[in-house]
């Protein structure tokens, strides 16, 4: 087949949609089909990636108005800034910009058999839908790491119904990761959803010979939000109570700078890594943290990072309630029989997500 991949970001950019983007088409090209990816590139030369990995990279374009490109620059000045609280969702402004680029992108390339557009941003979902009749592929798949209009994370306002419904309508098919998303998307819709796990490529995996640490260390790594994945009141109950501990955290959020001063050694911020290194340095923790999102329809990706680690996961509410607190105090004293566990860690790996986009194709084509 002939496939094309869009999405904003691919590596070195190290998030969710990066890996997923990139992934994807790097499993894809190995079974042999002509991947063609596109993606805001930055000034980075590709031209390893393109030969290791027989696929074509292309830029997807140059924002102008603050939206990151896969090295992380953006012209986020003042006034892009300012245009876009006024906005409000980061789909909006500056994520208008990818019309443009979208509809060149279909311009150029031509007989494509699968598209497959990857959100954040689900604005490169609606460029697609709106230009979809110069490309004419033989099957759509739009894929969602978060829903937009459902996403308790966001909220987005009302007046972007019409623009979620319009790219719905067209799709052919919509994958998500986890099964309880599907409720985030109107019901008329919901025929169309596709269960679809974060995919990994897991071949480079090394992990450190764990040895129990000399007082108990944990590590939590992603983004937090107030009120919804929220660090603040089991940071306060490590303080509150004294507890003897180190706390790793790679992040970017500031969640956790109020109490660096007040846990001093015990709190070691850290900024992110590649997932291989981060992976390799969960593994030497005595477990992990993992704070419970208050959305159901979303569930972080960094739950098979850390099963692959294979150190106990604990998961808290951010409410950090008396269940939660005992079942800290059980891991404190090296007792993990109310872990977190992740079943079935194949559905995660790179080869098996491929093939579902595979079967999804092979379904639609023989309609």
């Amino acid at each position: 087949m002939r496939i094309l991949i869009i999405g904003q970001w691919i590596l070195p950019m190290n998030n969710p949609r990066a890996h997923r983007t990139f992934n994807l088409a790097k499993g894809l090209a190995t079974q042999g089909h002509e991947v063609i990816l596109y993606s805001m590139l930055g000034d980075r030369n590709y031209e390893n990636e393109m030969r290791d990995y027989n696929i074509t990279i292309k830029n997807l374009g140059k924002s102008y108005c603050g939206l990151d490109d896969s090295q992380g620059f953006s012209h986020r000045n003042i006034f892009n800034r300012a245009l876009g609280k006024i906005v409000g969702e980061r789909n909006i402004y500056p994520g208008f910009e990818f019309y443009r680029m979208i509809k060149h992108c279909f311009k150029a390339e031509k007989e494509v058999d699968l598209l497959i557009t990857i959100a954040f941003p689900h604005v490169i979902h609606w460029a697609a839908s709106k230009y979809l009749e110069k490309l004419s592929p033989k099957c759509w798949i739009a894929d969602c790491g978060d829903p937009f209009m459902g996403n308790s994370f966001i909220k987005p306002r009302k007046i972007y119904e019409s623009f979620e419904k319009s790219w719905c309508e067209k799709v052919d098919f919509i994958t998500v990761p986890v099964e309880d998303a599907i409720t985030a998307y109107y019901p008329e819709f919901r025929s169309k959803i596709k269960i679809i796990p974060q995919g990994f490529d897991n071949s480079n995996i090394i992990l450190d010979q764990y040895q129990l640490n000399p007082i108990p260390t944990f590590a939590f790594a992603g983004t937090t939000y107030k009120g919804l994945r929220d660090p603040r009141n089991f940071l306060r109950y490590i303080y509150d109570n004294n507890i003897d501990c180190k706390f790793i955290v790679y992040t970017k959020s500031d969640d956790f700078n109020e109490y660096k001063e007040k846990l001093d050694d015990k709190l070691e911020l850290r900024p992110y890594v590649k997932r291989e290194m981060l992976i390799k340095e969960l593994s030497s923790c005595d477990f992990l943290l993992n704070i419970k999102n208050e959305s159901t329809v979303q569930s972080p990706s960094k739950l098979i990072d850390y099963s692959l680690s294979k150190r106990p996961i604990l998961t808290i509410s951010s409410d950090f309630n008396l269940k939660d607190k005992a079942n800290f105090n059980d891991f404190l004293n090296r007792e993990y029989r109310n872990q977190t566990t992740v079943n079935n860690i194949q559905q995660y790996d790179i080869i098996n997500v491929v093939e579902n986009f595979i079967t999804l194709y092979n379904e639609n084509v023989a309609r």
